[in-house]
């Protein structure tokens, strides 16, 4: 349902984050309730009122506070749910679907959303583990022939953006996880395939 809204929010008002954010504010409850009854049927049944209730207020102030990081930062909103497909050398062709990507200065932002409570997502930032970013980032960089120049996984219900990257945005809801190393996870994971592929020929 929240990855729903986002992506319902950014298409009816076309991308204009002003937009959005008066949208959000002002008709939050009507909107949400709709995308509830088209997608989130359980949250409507008596015995998950309270769930509801929880759920539509955090998901309210995550969206203003994402809104805001866009808006403060100068960014632009490419598309959400986006897609994008290339060929990656030792692999094939390989596809993402990110959940929102933003530009600035014709830079690549990739955000992806998690609704959990984030430790699970600071540890593999922290280990340097965070493979579906680095896919995505590998990806895009190819299939738009622009640099991606920060990737996170924003945790909507803490309304908190998790990165590795320093010096790109700037807000008090954003935490930079220093990870403990710097090793190519990417071409590490294509390495591993490679290595497997082979063992089965």
């Amino acid at each position: 349902v929240a990855h729903r809204y986002i992506e319902w929010l950014t298409h009816e008002n076309d991308k204009n984050v002003k937009e959005m954010q008066h949208m959000h504010q002002d008709d939050f409850d009507v909107n949400v309730n709709h995308i509830i009854e088209s997608h989130g049927i359980l949250l409507l049944q008596e015995n998950n009122q309270l769930d509801m209730m929880l759920f539509k207020s955090q998901l309210k102030k995550s969206v203003t506070v994402l809104l805001n990081i866009i808006d403060t930062n100068q960014l632009t909103i490419v598309g959400s749910e986006y897609q994008a497909e290339t060929d990656i050398d030792g692999i094939g062709r390989m596809y993402a679907q990110v959940d929102l990507l933003l530009q600035k200065d014709e830079k690549l932002i990739v955000l992806d959303f998690k609704w959990n409570e984030g430790s699970k997502y600071t540890k593999k930032l922290e280990n340097n583990l965070a493979l579906q970013l680095a896919v995505y980032k590998n990806i895009l960089e190819k299939a738009c022939n622009q640099d991606v120049v920060f990737c996170g996984y924003y945790i909507l219900p803490k309304h908190k953006l998790l990165t590795h990257d320093h010096d790109i945005l700037s807000d008090e809801n954003i935490e930079i996880v220093n990870p403990a190393n710097n090793n190519d996870l990417f071409q590490q994971a294509i390495h591993s395939y490679e290595y497997r592929k082979n063992q089965l020929l």
